[in-house]
């Protein structure tokens, strides 16, 4: 369930409802839910961020399948920010002197208390052991709700908080019930009026959170009056900020929040050609002057991504995005049917609303022209990669000795420059001695450094190495040493200019 990421809050939403009623008359039938599900899921997906979760219940679920499915997932890494939202549409029954129950498909109105769901079975998983959750909201949309929602929550009172007060963080438990306990829900109302009044409070809230509390009262304010039917919250457990509804564009908390989230989406679409988008990348950060380490992998490339997406907005430009539109901008002169660009200019489209004063047009702009400054830069001057291999001597004593440890120091310059273009290690303590020494064909020391300096390249961008060390530690002519370029096995002379100093 989660992102492979660090830790962060994560929206989900199980909606679910019954529309067939075998055993009841035909005007009893409610086509309605599926509309009322589609516009419930569209509205906390799109606008809250929420993702569904548990789709295969929908539409006309069983009895059994409710309660155990529900289960089965609070168990699956659940995490203790996790916030989730349970909507039921159909119909609903008190019965009187036992309980409210949830009519499903197959529910017999003569043995309602063996053939329904009692409305108080949603939130007995909650009671087992390893439920991980934050805050969870029971949104019932049925006939005579207030009585399930008073029943779920006294169960969350008096069964859930004090098992876990001991135990494990406690959970807090809403519930809105779409009318009162004698009151019948009509069809579509409660979500229409739903959907409207959370618009409202996007567009005009000033707070990070609405409150469910607020909700209800503007939507008891905009049923009509010639449709009896009153909204009701309750809460139990946690007296913490309710956090069911973050206010977009509250962009400072939604993109910590979804920070990671969208961060791993742009992984997993540079994963589709991680070699290509691995020198792309490396010369965005070249261009760019980021001094982190260049990445060679799909590990490391993870952790880059993760360091951009920490970078604050600066005169409109955020760097993650930059870094994706480098990207897109490499793809569209090698291949403009790649689907990749798509992806990518959709990533771009859903991210920059999180990024508060980033601006789209001018991140595009800006890339468009240093990546032509980069092109024309490259291919003019002469590049030469220095690398610096120093034995590491025993300076805090003044004794002289030598130790089996080497220091590097590697820079990538160009001619007309007195100052290198990238630094791609400086003073980086080593251990040799087991690679510098073997067989050429088994060394990859070299090779890695190597291909530090290829991927953060264009193509055909022709390349000399300098290299300084203690020629003493080479058993073989460094020239020979191999390493791998595709399938390939190549030696350095071969590829490049070699210089030895």
């Amino acid at each position: 369930m989660g992102n492979g990421m660090d830790e962060e809050i994560k929206y989900y939403l199980i909606a679910c409802g019954t529309k067939d009623y075998k055993n009841l008359d035909p005007d009893k039938q409610l086509p309605s839910v599926e509309t009322d599900l589609e516009l419930v899921v569209d509205l906390f997906t799109r606008d809250f961020g929420y993702q569904r979760v548990l789709t295969d219940l929908d539409i006309n679920p069983k009895k059994d399948e409710i309660p155990l499915k529900f289960a089965q997932w609070l168990q699956q890494n659940c995490r203790e920010t996790d916030i989730v939202i349970f909507y039921y549409s159909g119909h609903g029954e008190y019965k009187l002197g036992d309980r409210h129950y949830l009519l499903l498909e197959d529910t017999d109105p003569k043995l309602i208390g063996q053939t329904a769901l009692s409305t108080e079975d949603l939130v007995r998983p909650l009671n087992n052991d390893g439920v991980r959750i934050a805050q969870i909201l029971y949104i019932i949309d049925t006939c005579c709700s207030q009585m399930g929602a008073v029943e779920v929550t006294k169960f969350a009172a008096g069964s859930i908080g004090i098992y876990r007060s001991s135990k494990e963080k406690n959970i807090a438990v809403h519930t809105i019930a779409a009318c009162r306990a004698k009151q019948e829900a009509k069809e579509s109302v409660f979500s229409t009026v739903l959907a409207a009044v959370l618009k409202d409070f996007c567009q005009q809230s000033r707070n990070r959170y609405i409150s469910p509390g607020e909700i209800v009262g503007k939507v008891n304010e905009k049923i009509p009056d010639s449709m009896p039917q009153d909204v009701v919250h309750n809460l139990t457990g946690s007296e913490t900020v309710a956090k069911f509804f973050p206010v977009i564009p509250k962009t400072i908390r939604t993109w910590e929040e979804k920070r990671l989230e969208l961060t791993e989406e742009l992984l997993n679409e540079f994963k589709k050609h991680l070699s290509k988008n691995l020198l792309f990348i490396n010369s965005f950060l070249l261009n760019s002057k980021f001094l982190e380490e260049f990445i060679l992998n799909d590990l490391e490339l993870k952790e880059q991504l993760k360091k951009l997406s920490n970078k604050p907005v600066i005169e409109g430009i955020c760097p993650l995005i930059a870094c994706s539109e480098w990207c897109r901008t490499r793809l569209l002169e090698e291949d403009r049917s790649n689907p990749s660009i798509d992806a990518i200019e959709a990533w771009q489209s859903r991210v920059i609303k999180y990024r508060e004063n980033a601006d789209l047009d001018k991140i595009q702009n800006e890339v468009r022209q240093s990546w032509e400054k980069f092109k024309e830069r490259i291919n003019r001057e002469e590049l030469r990669l220095q690398i610096e291999i120093e034995q590491d001597l025993d300076k805090d004593n003044n004794t002289g000795r030598v130790f089996n440890s080497f220091h590097l120091r590697m820079n990538l310059w160009i001619k007309s420059q007195h100052r290198p273009l990238g630094r791609f290690a400086e003073n980086e303590k080593i251990e040799l001695n087991s690679e510098i020494e073997s067989c050429p064909e088994s060394q990859t020391f070299l090779a890695n450094l190597i291909r530090k300096a290829r991927y953060s390249l264009p193509n055909k961008v022709k390349l000399n190495l300098e290299i300084f060390l203690p020629i003493k530690v080479l058993k073989y002519p460094l020239e020979e040493f191999q390493f791998k370029r595709g399938t390939m096995w190549r030696s350095l002379g071969y590829e490049y200019p070699v210089f030895i100093k």
